[in-house]
């Protein structure tokens, strides 16, 4: 009885998942009756799924490096380095970009965002033949360099203070927002590290889920992916490392994360754009509605075991989540 999933409020309590006896190619439920192995053994081709090839990781490391170099012989170019997801390895499959924090002289507020563009867009310009990419996007507070396939290279402004703290420019409210990527790799590390290495690759199934939201520019999705990870470093890794089955293990994150999402207290590590400043910009749904749907993930996941119909429907979960809601109003 999935209904009967049990609350973070006892972690012991969360049952571990055995064998199954169906297994679906990855996101195909025609093939369900017709192939048999280990529950761990399906869910573990879908957990694949969501990591990155070799082949795109090198491709965003061959184009973000070719950016940075490009930056790197202009003067007025103090630093560009390698940020976000894909230095933090958690970046899912597909690779969309690459953020590349731009230290240049002369940005000292964030009102100079607009020097910022257009000192960046006319040496990248310079460079378009030589690089082989196809645009330049003038975004709200990035600047994407766009080829024609694969993942971007999104330049962010970043200032350092005195301090060598590192700002960027607040997404909403303007201004600078203080951000500390070491400190968020190093308790990133630590918890993949307490869980036996098994985190990352649920972070990056997770984010997949995530995106699977957004199916346009105006699609917004449940979680800001850098807060998705954070309350995942959090997990109780004694509790998780029990867990004997990837399968077991995911369902395991997620009750995890249904409770730490209505935590109205919740920040990134050392300090940064807290949680709720995500759900009262706009956003669709309230926390308590993203709680439900990580609830949801949970129930399936439990049921998956021992019904098909549920390993099915586990997969449009994941991989189409609002095709997923909308079947269940007809």
């Amino acid at each position: 009885d999935a209904s009967q999933v049990p609350t973070m409020s006892d972690a012991s309590q969360v049952p571990t998942i055995s064998d199954a006896s169906q297994v679906p190619t990855i996101f195909d439920a025609s093939k369900i009756p017709n192939m048999c192995a280990k529950t761990d053994t399906w869910f573990d081709a879908l957990v694949a799924s969501a990591q990155p090839t070799g082949e795109e990781l090198q491709t965003a490391k061959e184009r973000y490096e070719a950016v940075r170099a490009i930056l790197h012989k202009e003067p007025w170019v103090k630093k560009a380095v390698v940020a976000g997801s894909f230095a933090r390895m958690t970046a899912s499959h597909p690779i969309n970009d690459v953020d590349v924090f731009v230290e240049i002289d002369g940005l000292d507020a964030a009102e100079d965002f607009e020097n910022f563009k257009k000192r960046v867009c006319l040496t990248m310009s310079q460079a378009k033949s030589e690089l082989g990419f196809d645009d330049i996007r003038r975004q709200t507070h990035s600047l994407g360099i766009l080829w024609p396939s694969g993942p971007s290279v999104d330049l962010v402004p970043l200032n350092v203070n005195e301090d060598g703290t590192f700002q960027i420019i607040k997404s909403t409210l303007g201004g600078w927002l203080a951000t500390f990527p070491t400190d968020a790799s190093s308790t990133l590390n630590e918890a993949n590290e307490a869980c036996g290495g098994q985190l990352i690759p649920l972070i990056r199934l997770l984010k997949s889920w995530n995106n699977s939201w957004k199916k346009n520019d105006h699609d917004t999705k449940p979680l800001k992916s850098f807060h998705l990870e954070v309350m995942c470093y959090s997990v109780d890794p004694s509790g998780f490392v029990k867990q004997k089955t990837s399968l077991s293990r995911f369902m395991y994150l997620l009750l995890h994360l249904s409770t730490k999402v209505v935590c109205s207290s919740l920040t990134p590590p050392r300090d940064g754009s807290p949680l709720p400043a995500y759900f009262n910009d706009g956003h669709p749904w309230k926390p308590i509605d993203v709680s439900d749907f990580l609830k949801d993930g949970a129930k399936l996941t439990l049921s998956a075991e021992k019904s098909t119909a549920c390993q099915t429907k586990l997969m449009q979960w994941l991989a189409s989540p609002r095709s997923y809601y909308e079947s269940l109003k007809e």
